[in-house]
């Protein structure tokens, strides 16, 4: 198969093209980059955490409005500006 080459020089691994942090910043994972490893670690715990509370909600009472809540909490997460440059 052949894909489009990647902008930005970022790098082609498929159909998906993975870009670099800009200066100044960390790589948080594959995917995100925060100003600090203590941001990434923070913001790891935290969606683990979220995802922990999901699953025992609806393990719990999946009737209830509260997993609606914990999507919610868990979309909010990861709501990350984009970069003005990479």
């Amino acid at each position: 198969m052949c894909y489009e080459p990647c902008d930005h020089g970022a790098a082609g691994v498929g159909p998906v093209c993975w870009g670099h942090c800009p200066a100044g910043t960390t790589a948080c994972g594959d995917f995100l980059c925060l100003d600090s490893n203590d941001e990434c670690t923070a913001s790891i715990i935290a969606d683990t955490e979220h995802i922990g509370e999901l699953v025992l909600d609806i393990a719990t009472d999946p009737f209830s409005t509260k997993p609606a809540i914990d999507i919610a909490t868990i979309v909010a997460d990861y709501g990350y500006s984009d970069c003005s440059s990479w």
